[in-house]
């Protein structure tokens, strides 16, 4: 299963009104851990400040603080306590009312990616067209927000499977992020990992190999060669590669994918379990069995000792796009 990091809390920095507390500058510091990567340090930092006593906590900055509490843990892996953040802080912005519309949209097209990683693909949709409506009735049809929202739609298209529909949204709006000269860059680069993924399915490496590096390029560009926002990019190409007969090429991309996954602490284990298992997939595609086999019991290992479900990428996936 395709592990999609979320990008709209990330890519929108969420703003909090100034009242001479320190929350403006909490909100900034998880900002800046989460351009770095810093998912654990951001969490801990933003559940703190979640923690304290204060009656000047209202519901708006409370929501705000929650959406980034549950980013930080769904890019950790941690899909419960994400789940259980992004439905709070959807509550408190429902029940804080019109001032945080924008809030409210944000939140519920970023639950959506978790949701549609969970498989609960027809509550993902109706969130992201609720999102969309809200910022639909308060941008102009071009602004940046409103090409994220719609391209997370695509996002939705292809985790339902509907490859048709998903090329089609983002082809058009690629042609609109240029026509725009949309400053997300971040937004724009997963853009193309959704289209990536569909020419994946669709059995199209060379193209998906395109769209990957096009990815990679522009979100490498924003926030660094070495973020794990990357790591769509990457796993991408890894199994465009391997589609190609490209092994070594393949293995490479994630010799490097699981640095990256290593270097950043609390970086989810189920992706570096994800890399591992299609690593052992690519040493099999090779005629590396037997170095197949045994990376394939490390993961399983892996697997029971942190308790988590199998996202490793199938034989089946990787055959997919040589049809």
């Amino acid at each position: 299963m395709w592990h999609r990091l979320p990008v709209v809390c990330l890519a929108v920095a969420i703003s909090l009104q100034a009242d001479g507390s320190d929350r403006p500058s909490i909100t900034e510091q998880a900002e800046r851990h989460f351009q770095k990567g810093e998912y654990a340090a951001a969490r801990a930092l933003v559940a703190a400040s979640l923690k304290e006593a204060d009656p000047t906590l209202n519901l708006e900055r409370t929501g705000s603080l929650l959406v980034l509490l549950a980013h930080a843990c769904f890019s950790l892996g941690e899909f419960e306590n994400a789940d259980r953040h992004y439905r709070a802080a959807i509550d408190s912005f429902e029940r804080a009312g019109p001032a945080t519309a924008l809030a409210l949209a944000r939140a519920q097209v970023d639950y959506a990616s978790l949701l549609d990683l969970r498989r609960l693909h027809r509550d993902a949709e109706r969130r992201r067209q609720a999102g969309l409506r809200i910022l639909e009735q308060h941008l102009d049809p071009g602004a940046p927000e409103i090409l994220s929202a719609r391209s997370e739609l695509a996002a939705g298209y292809h985790a339902r499977k509907q490859y048709a529909e998903a090329e089609s949204l983002c082809l058009e709006l690629i042609a609109a992020f240029e026509q725009q000269r949309a400053s997300n860059a971040v937004a724009y680069g997963k853009l193309f990992d959704t289209l990536g993924y569909v020419y994946i399915e669709t059995h199209r490496p060379a193209e998906a190999m395109a769209a990957f590096q096009r990815s990679a390029t522009l979100i490498g560009d924003a926030l660094g060669p070495g973020h794990p926002v990357l790591l769509d990019s990457w796993l991408g190409k890894a199994i465009a590669h391997t589609a190609l007969k490209e092994f070594a090429q393949a293995a490479s991309t994630l010799l490097h994918a699981e640095s990256v996954v290593r270097s950043h602490p609390g970086t989810s284990d189920r992706m570096l379990i994800r890399i591992l298992g299609l690593r052992s997939q690519v040493l099999r595609a090779s005629g590396r069995k037997a170095e197949a086999k045994s990376l394939e019991q490390a993961v399983r290992s892996l697997s029971r000792q942190r308790g988590s479900p199998d996202y490793t990428v199938s034989w089946a996936e990787l055959q997919s796009s040589r049809k």
